[in-house]
């Protein structure tokens, strides 16, 4: 068991469908932080990640408005709604 003066903290930005190991890492920590006041990455895990269908990996992607905006933080990103498409 921690002392009162040990913790652990987790500081990590933000993705898109985490990973199993990104939760476990929550759970680990006393203090969890999402960092969000940093450049945004594009064509990163900010927006995208794979997932496994029947036949392959296959990218799911977030439309985003990064367009020449180069400097923007993750927490000024926006969602490009006329990008979106529904598959069924």
């Amino acid at each position: 068991m921690k002392s009162n003066s040990e913790m652990t903290a987790l500081i990590t930005q933000s993705n898109y469908i985490p990973w199993k190991g990104y939760f476990d890492n929550i759970a680990f920590a006393d203090v969890f932080v999402i960092y969000d006041e940093i450049q945004y990455t594009k064509r990163d895990w900010r927006n995208r990640n794979k997932v496994k269908s029947d036949a392959c990996l296959k990218w799911l992607t977030i439309p985003d408005e990064v367009k020449g905006k180069f400097h923007q933080k993750i927490n000024e990103t926006k969602l490009n709604v006329k990008r979106i498409s529904y598959v069924v």
